[in-house]
């Protein structure tokens, strides 16, 4: 694998973990909006990823650097876009499936928890773990956000 790839999959798949401790505090509106999402997110099964953004993280960037980082990624994101695939069982395993720059699929086995409200996801992969909150998720869609640098978002569309 190219330095590259590798980098750009450990973007995306093991940033460091970072806790909120300076939330305000939560509306009312807000709380119903999570108790409908309570016991709704069933991730069990096969996700395709199938969109990577990382349009707000290159609006922080000057137009030079924007530019060739687009450019540098695109191939990478392209490889992992549609092919990429996050398969999560029951008992909190992840596996992870993604190509190899020859076109092999790899794999690379983890966990995942889901916090108590269903509003956050938390991918672990050799021991570091990466957090994102689930801006969407309906049916066979869901979507993942995350502000830790480079802020991204990840779109997964359930495979089987």
């Amino acid at each position: 694998m190219s330095f590259s790839f590798v980098g750009l999959m450990f973007i995306t798949v093991s940033c460091s973990y970072k806790e909120n401790s300076g939330e305000s505090k939560t509306t009312a509106s807000e709380k119903v909006d999570k108790s409908e999402r309570q016991n709704t997110v069933d991730l069990t099964g096969k996700w395709e990823l199938n969109d990577i953004d990382f349009s707000a993280y290159y609006a922080t960037l000057s137009t030079e650097t924007r530019n060739r980082l687009e450019h540098d990624m695109e191939q990478s994101i392209l490889l992992m876009e549609g092919h990429t695939f996050y398969e999560f069982k029951g008992t909190n395993r992840l596996i992870l499936a993604f190509p190899s720059e020859k076109g092999d699929m790899e794999k690379s086995f983890g966990s995942f928890k889901l916090s108590d409200n269903n509003d956050s996801l938390y991918l672990i992969f050799e021991n570091e773990i990466e957090a994102y909150r689930i801006a969407f998720f309906k049916g066979n869609k869901f979507v993942l956000t995350t502000k830790e640098t480079p802020d991204r978002s990840l779109t997964f569309l359930k495979s089987n």
